[in-house]
């Protein structure tokens, strides 16, 4: 499946390749597939993305986040302004790995 943003983006494939660059990059770091999907879920809420809101929210379950703290990440409620000490301890208290 290509998601709609990336469909776009196919019409500038200079674009498109360093939007996925950055996806490979971001792969390669110490945080778990879940403590990612929190980063994009949080910049997500924050811009008010209601395309990819639902559509990380598909992912952070994938990726095996339990429910609260999905439902936390939609309510914005684990987000960097407001809660990053939430979120933080959602992820020490052992968020699947």
């Amino acid at each position: 499946m290509i998601p709609n943003l990336e469909r776009v983006m196919a019409n500038a494939p200079a674009l498109l390749a360093t939007y996925s660059f950055g996806w490979e990059v971001f792969d390669e770091t110490s945080l778990s597939p879940v403590e990612r999907q929190i980063v994009y879920q949080t910049a997500n809420f924050e811009n008010e993305c209601n395309y990819c809101v639902p559509w990380h929210t598909l992912l952070v379950k994938q990726a095996g986040a339990d429910t609260e703290t999905v439902e936390a990440l939609r309510r914005g409620s684990c987000g960097f302004r407001g809660d990053l000490a939430r979120c933080s301890d959602l992820i020490a208290r052992g968020i699947p790995r």
